[in-house]
């Protein structure tokens, strides 16, 4: 697992789907594209 990849990227997902802001896919949407984006970089 990369270094800080909850803490810098996967933390504000969890986040907005504990406070509604996202459902059920789109969390795994959000989820795989900014896991991905941290895999690019």
């Amino acid at each position: 697992m990369k270094e800080g990849l909850a803490q810098n990227y996967t933390g504000q997902v969890f986040n907005d789907y504990a406070a509604g802001r996202l459902d059920a896919a789109g969390f795994v949407k959000t989820m795989q594209q900014v896991i991905q984006a941290c895999y690019a970089n």
